[in-house]
This record gives C-alpha cells, structure tokens and sequence, in this order.
C-alpha cells in the first residue's frame, strides 16, 4: 500500500499504531458509495468520530467509521479526507495487510466501475465468472 504514516497528526498519540494509507481513492462521498455498493456498513454523522480498541494509542478522529471484525479487522477503522481531498484509509498496523486484501481491492473495483458506468461515452457490461471474479467489459458507444 502506497503513502503509510503514523495518525498521530490527526490526535493520537506520537506511539500511535493507527496508521494513514493514502490510496488515491476518490472523494469522501464516493468511497461512501462504493462501500454501500460493496456491502460494508459504516457511521457517517458529518462529526469526527472516535476510532477505539487501539492497544498502544489514544483515539483517532475519522469522518467515516467501520466497526471492528468488517473485513476480518481487529480495530475499528475508517477514513478521513487528506490533503488532495481524497479519502484516506486510517487503521491499525495490525489491519493494514488484511484490509488491502479484503477491503482496498474490492472498493477500488467497485469506484472504477462506477467512474465507468457515469461516463456517457461507454457502454459497460459486468460479467460474472464461476470462479466469483468479475470482468468488466467497456466499449465505446
């Protein structure tokens, strides 16, 4: 995962194991919707929100919380809006390998679909293997 760093700038503690992962992902709003689109509940209030369970760190503000066990996660996790004004994953060190793999990778997919289908100039089809993979087929119009 690209662009790791300590959350300490965002109110934990300078020992915090909350880690930040800026994954270019989009806007706050369209991450929402992709985890909507990829069924992942989460808390959105438009308030920072408190990440808590970290072992070694205070709490860490977020604007959009996931409950710990989504995705096999030990923490609660969430995101934040970084400079770029992207969503930026915050989680635990102990959850960043597992959330690349069962969080990152499917929302990514689920954000280039999207991006695909809302562009006027392509026609999109889904297309469901066997195996439980998706292809996405894209052509012009």
């Amino acid at each position: 995962m690209p662009d790791l760093c300590e959350a300490a700038g965002r109110g934990g503690d300078a020992v915090s194991r909350f880690v930040e992962v800026e994954l270019a992902l989009g806007s706050l709003d369209e991450v929402a919707r992709a985890l909507a689109t990829i069924g992942v509940a989460f808390e959105r209030t438009g308030e920072p929100l408190l990440l808590e369970g970290g072992i070694e760190c205070g709490d860490v503000p977020v604007l959009l919380r996931i409950a710990a066990g989504t995705c096999g996660s030990v923490e609660s996790f969430g995101f934040v809006v970084g400079a770029s004004a992207d969503a930026v994953l915050v989680c635990g060190e102990p959850d960043r390998r597992r959330l690349a793999r069962e969080l990152v990778t499917p929302l990514v997919a689920a954000l280039a679909h999207a991006r695909l289908v809302a562009d006027p100039s392509l026609d999109v089809d889904t297309i469901a293997a066997q195996d439980g993979s998706i292809r996405v087929r894209v052509r012009s119009r």
